[in-house]
C-alpha cells in the first residue's frame, strides 16, 4: 500500500509535520511504501473562480497543483495535516482544496436550465445529481484518510472555541467530497501552554501506532 502525507504547514519541524512524519514512519515499519510532501514547497495558486475547469476538466493555471494531485491519485492512504489557523485549516491547504474543482468535481448537465423544470421534478433531479457530486475519476474514490491538526489551546477550550472541530470539519469536507473514508484523527492540543507533562512523546507514540496499524 502507498501512504502519502500532505502537510499544510510552513513549519517543517512543527507539531503537525512531526506527527505526520511519525505516522509515515509507522507505515514504513509495516512495510508500506511512503511519501511525505509539504504544500509550502510547491507553487499552488489560488482558485480564481473562472469555471474554465468545467470545460477543460483541469485548471488552466500552470503551476505545481497537478503534480501534487497526481500523487493523491496514486496513494491508497492519505494523511492530511494542518495546524489551526484562526479556527480553520491553513490558507495553503485551503488553496489546495479549492483547486480540485476541475479535476475532481462532477459537473451536472443542464444545471443552467434547472429553473425551467417543475418543483417536484427539481427535488428528484437535485437528489440524484447531488449523490453524483464528487471526483470525476474512479481512481479518487474510496481512498482512506488520516487527519492531523494541532491547536495552541488546551482541552476543552480548543473544542469550546471550535478550533479543533472546525479544522477537522474542513478536512472532513474534503474527504467527503472526494468520496473517501476517514480512518483516524489525531489532534495535538495545548501546544503553547503544555499543561500535561511529556505530551510530545505521548502524541508521537500514538501517531506511530496509527501508522503501524494501517492494513
Amino acid at each position: 500500500m502507498k501512504v502519502l502525507a500532505v502537510v499544510g504547514s510552513n513549519r517543517k519541524q512543527g507539531n503537525v509535520a512531526n506527527i505526520c512524519a511519525e505516522i509515515i514512519a509507522g507505515a514504513r515499519d509495516g512495510g508500506h511504501q511512503i511519501e511525505m510532501i509539504n504544500l509550502f514547497d510547491f507553487d499552488i495558486q489560488h482558485c480564481i473562480g473562472c469555471w474554465r475547469c468545467h470545460s477543460l476538466e483541469k485548471c488552466f493555471q500552470q503551476d505545481d497543483f497537478e503534480s501534487v494531485y497526481e500523487r493523491i491519485k496514486k496513494a491508497d492512504t492519505i494523511i492530511l495535516g494542518s495546524p489551526v489557523y484562526w479556527g480553520n485549516i491553513t490558507g495553503k491547504m485551503k488553496a489546495f482544496f479549492d483547486r480540485h474543482m476541475g479535476y475532481a468535481m462532477y459537473n451536472p448537465e443542464g444545471a443552467l436550465d434547472f429553473h425551467k423544470i417543475g418543483f417536484w421534478k427539481k427535488l428528484k433531479v437535485f437528489h440524484v445529481e447531488l449523490n453524483k457530486f464528487g471526483p470525476r475519476e474512479d481512481a479518487l474514490r474510496g481512498k482512506r484518510f488520516i487527519l492531523v491538526t494541532a491547536s495552541t489551546l488546551p482541552f476543552p477550550y480548543c473544542y469550546i472555541k471550535n478550533e479543533i472541530s472546525m479544522t477537522f470539519k474542513a478536512l472532513d469536507n474534503y474527504v467527503i467530497r472526494m468520496k473517501g473514508k476517514t480512518v483516524a484523527k489525531i489532534a495535538y492540543t495545548d501546544t503553547l501552554f503544555r499543561f500535561r507533562y511529556n505530551k510530545d512523546k505521548k502524541i508521537l507514540r500514538k501517531a506511530r501506532k496509527i501508522g503501524r496499524g494501517l492494513r
